[in-house]
């Protein structure tokens, strides 16, 4: 048997194609941001950003980029979080430009008729909903059945157009809508809130310095860090 032996670094490829997959997810967020504002600025421009006066067109491509970009820079700070990493980006501050970012999206999808908000917004083909007692798409499509198909929704029925609208990308939005009007009503996210209020435990993981931060009490633990080489023989 040979005693040659060659080390390597075991996660030098996963981590490699982690943070590919981060850097395309940063561009897809930037590229939608650019998308929805550009859209904005074209057609707002030389109408006093009077809303009201936009095509159905150009209201649908202001509402379907302005989503995808609150859906992309979502699952980035997703990403974020599974990685340990922790970003300037979960400030009181950032929730409230979000916020109302959100709110004014959900402004331009209020002036949209319903047939075009289910043009841009296709329902999800999702027909289970009897076995789990949730919606499907039979459940959305008879709550729209009692509404007026060519009338615009109006923002103010926005949010209970969405509590029963079946479709990922609106259902996101709309959850992290509530998530930072929570926050900013009492500094914390839903899910902290509710871990509080069951006593249960939260921890904040930075992997860069190998640390685990006690939420409740602040106290910072070093993490025990395992080897990363393998023998190859």
């Amino acid at each position: 048997m040979s005693r040659k032996f060659t080390v390597v670094n075991a996660t030098d490829s996963k981590n490699d194609t982690k943070w590919k997959c981060i850097k395309k997810m940063k561009k897809m967020s930037e590229r939608w941001e650019q998308q929805y504002y550009d859209a904005i600025v074209r057609s707002c421009n030389d109408r006093s950003g009077n809303i009201q006066e936009l095509t159905q067109d150009e209201l649908a491509r202001i509402g379907f980029a302005g989503v995808k970009f609150i859906c992309a820079s979502h699952d980035l700070e997703k990403e974020y979080e599974k990685l340990g990493i922790i970003v300037d980006k979960n400030t009181l501050l950032d929730s409230q430009i979000r916020f109302y970012t959100i709110d004014d999206i959900f402004a331009v999808l209020g002036c949209l008729t319903l047939r075009n908000f289910v043009n841009a917004f296709p329902i999800t083909k999702r027909y289970d909903g009897y076995r789990f007692d949730c919606k499907d798409y039979f459940f959305t499509k008879d709550v729209l059945s009692k509404m007026d198909w060519d009338k615009p929704i109006g923002k103010d029925n926005i949010p209970d157009l969405l509590w029963d609208y079946l479709n990922e990308d609106l259902g996101d939005t709309y959850v992290k809508f509530l998530s930072d009007l929570y926050r900013m009503q009492i500094y914390k996210d839903i899910a902290e809130q509710w871990c509080d209020d069951n006593g249960i435990g939260t921890y904040t993981v930075n992997k860069g310095t190998g640390s685990v931060n006690d939420n409740q009490t602040g106290h910072t633990t070093k993490l025990k860090r395992r080897s990363t080489l393998q023998i190859v023989k």
